[in-house]
């Protein structure tokens, strides 16, 4: 059997598992060449990268008792002690007083808690709030992002001038009037977006409540992320390739072509990075064993830093304190940190304004030295009740994060979590966020799912499909489309990170042809150096129409569960047209775990469905043309295929034939002086034979 079948409740119980499947699908037609220059992102971090020499400060005074703050200093610029592997390259530059992030000013945060800049508050201060300022402070805010510059910009690439430069120009076919359909943009280039690949939580927070019987939000049921979070037969990337790519199609009917793009990110070896660790220890994170799924993610996670590693951690409550700075791995006696987490504990109530604000600090106090990755990871409920409560407010100090290249991964805890507010905080600051509901999936994302969470392989990057002027964008399954690239936004990608790009595309009548090239296009900038690749994957209609389709079924299967559950969501009888549709993609992609899994929990509201097989469908039979090169007169020709039979008499200038036909083994039988018989092989899309007659022998190709 293809794909083996893992226990069903190990799939149900993994919120963040991707099933291991093999990569089968048939070979298309692609162009992905390294590019050039080399992606700095695929290369072995370099072990003489300058490492942090600040002092390492554990402040036990955060949690109430008395002030132990203990700096202590490396014994030579050199030393990690045995087995040292970054050595100082340069004297450390001395780090630049920490500005405001734009849009955040010191002047906008004054009269409720310290400005970014200022010192902390601890243990022993009192919390300080005034909601009365939160309008002024919410209104200066938005006026200064208004006004902030993006970071760069790129020229607007149109089809036109990418044909100019790969010097091509796609035929333009002449339907008749009555083939138009002027609904779509055929022959057009669509930028796509799925959000971050690593953006897990709603799929998650589906599962979660599917698997304990809670009430189902409308608003966290995102069929884009379920293409992320399931497994697809994603190919690994060839060497010095960012992106490895299948295409896989099947056929709808006589107007629509079903399209499944899976996309796996690179996982190449990991630079040092710098992460700051912010941490929510107000009541209610001692709700659900909240606190304890936190502690228990931090200390799995430092078993994944690597050396030379920075980690800082910043708490939060009604007051900020940070009680580990400047912790470097493999220099540093871990039993600090192990006692600092021990001693965290939930607290007071939940100011997140204020504790972004601090890490925002911490993580632009270091000195900027190269080769090295910046990483703001928050762990909250977001369950705000103090000082600045807008999410829309809050949510700005993503913007400056990412102004800054501060990459940033929030982690929802608690059934109940903000949804809203991990939302806008990571989409501003192109980060990705995931829900921790057991201490399984804790033990999953940050022991081998940490390099997910963390490790930025592409910045920037721009999804684009190429069509044929046969095909059209019927519906993308993803979550933002449009002709226009500054309409859909740029994501991050982090490193062995996959998804699925599904959509509907619409068929002119009688012009899709396997010969016709589409091309999906991959653009990036390169989060070490900067610089600017792209990589493109071309493949023909016939060849993604000849790949295994199982992308392609599961993929139109989640989209469908899916709705079944939108509708239950909303109060509606779900058990109707959707549950029609999954049970028949469930039925056409054959034995897979997540999808057994999947209709299992529609149990509740529509008893145990059943894999159904789809429904008889007229396949559109596109054009056949037969050429005919003959050393001899030609008068009558026969083409008989499964089904279908038709002869033509010709005239003497006669050298073309044409039909519809259903495609499968044919026979093609040209009558000269006897009649010479050749088997050829015809698609149901259409079809351009060449048959050759030389000195009584045939060949149709």
């Amino acid at each position: 059997m293809r794909r083996s079948l893992l226990p069903l409740t190990l799939v149900t119980a993994l919120a963040c598992e991707a099933l291991g499947q093999s990569s089968d699908a048939a070979p298309t037609v692609a162009d992905a060449p390294a590019p050039s220059p080399p992606i700095a992102a695929l290369r072995a971090p370099e072990l003489t990268r300058p490492a942090p020499t600040d002092a390492l400060q554990i402040d036990l005074g955060c949690f109430g008792g008395t002030d132990d703050v203990l700096p202590r200093r490396m014994a030579s610029p050199s030393g990690y002690g045995r087995g040292g592997v970054a050595p100082m390259a340069s004297p450390p530059a001395t780090p630049a007083p920490t500005s405001p992030p734009p849009g955040l000013g010191a002047g906008t945060i004054a009269s409720r808690g310290p400005a970014i800049g200022g010192a902390s508050t601890g243990a022993g201060a009192a919390p300080v709030a005034d909601a009365a300022s939160a309008p002024a402070e919410a209104t200066a805010v938005a006026s200064k992002t208004a006004a902030a510059a993006p970071r760069s910009e790129k020229p607007t690439e149109t089809k036109e001038v990418r044909e100019q430069e790969e010097g091509r120009r796609w035929p333009t076919p002449t339907p008749s009037v009555a083939q138009r359909l002027p609904d779509y943009d055929w022959g057009g280039v669509v930028h796509m977006s799925n959000d971050d690949a690593s953006s897990l939580a709603s799929a998650q927070r589906l599962l979660w409540a599917l698997e304990h019987g809670a009430a189902l939000q409308t608003s966290q049921i995102r069929p884009h992320e379920l293409l992320n979070f399931y497994s697809f037969d994603a190919p690994t990337p060839s060497p010095g390739a960012m992106f490895g790519v299948s295409a896989s199609a099947s056929q709808r009917g006589a107007d629509t072509l079903q399209l499944a793009l899976s996309v796996q990110a690179a996982a190449p070896a990991r630079a040092p990075m710098d992460l700051t660790v912010l941490v929510d220890r107000s009541g209610s994170m001692s709700a659900e064993g909240r606190m304890d799924y936190t502690r228990r993610a931090l200390q799995k996670m430092q078993g994944q830093l690597q050396r030379g590693d920075r980690f800082d951690l910043v708490l939060f409550d009604d007051a900020v304190c940070t009680p580990v700075k400047n912790f470097v791995v493999g220099r540093d006696d871990p039993a600090r940190v192990d006692e600092v987490l021990r001693r965290m504990q939930p607290r007071g109530s939940t100011d997140l304004d204020l504790g972004l604000r601090e890490a925002y600090k911490v993580a632009t106090s270091h000195a900027s030295l190269p080769g090295r990755a910046g990483r703001v990871m928050v762990f909250t409920d977001a369950i705000l009740n103090t000082g600045e409560v807008d999410p829309a407010t809050v949510s700005e100090i993503g913007h400056a994060l990412d102004a800054r290249d501060l990459r940033l991964t929030g982690v929802g805890v608690g059934s109940d979590f903000r949804d809203d507010v991990l939302d806008q905080l990571t989409e501003k600051g192109k980060g990705a966020y995931v829900f921790l509901g057991s201490e399984r999936v804790v033990d999953r994302m940050f022991g081998a799912g940490f390099a997910g969470l963390v490790q930025t392989v592409a910045e920037d990057v721009r999804f684009s499909l190429d069509l044929p002027d046969s095909l059209g964008m019927k519906r993308f399954y993803g979550e933002e489309s449009s002709s226009d690239p500054t309409l859909v936004k740029e994501v991050n990608v982090e490193a062995g990170t996959h998804q699925v790009f599904f959509q509907d595309l619409a068929v002119q009548a009688g012009l899709l042809r396997p010969s016709d090239e589409v091309a999906f296009t991959m653009s990036w900038r390169d989060p070490v150096d900067g610089a600017s690749h792209r990589q493109v994957h071309r493949f023909t209609v016939g060849a993604a129409l000849a790949s295994d389709p199982h992308d392609v079924h599961k993929a139109a299967a989640l989209m469908a569960w899916s709705d079944v559950l939108l509708e239950a969501s909303m109060g509606a009888a779900p058990c109707g047209e959707p549950l029609a549709r999954f049970q028949t993609a469930w039925g056409q992609a054959g034995d897979d775990a997540e999808l057994a899994t999947a209709a299992g929990h529609l149990a509740r509201w529509c008893g145990a469905p059943q894999r159904t097989p789809p429904p008889p469908v007229e396949v559109a039979r596109g054009t056949t043309r037969v050429k005919i090169d003959s050393d001899v007169l030609v008068d009558a020709a026969d083409v008989r295929c499964p089904g279908f039979s038709r002869s033509w008499t010709l005239g003497a200038s006669d050298r073309m034939l044409e039909a519809a036909v259903p495609g499968g083994a044919c026979e093609v039988t040209l009558h000269g002086n006897v009649p010479m018989t050749a088997a050829v092989q015809l698609s149901p899309v259409g079809t351009e034979v060449r048959c050759v007659v030389r000195g009584g022998r045939m060949a149709c190709t």
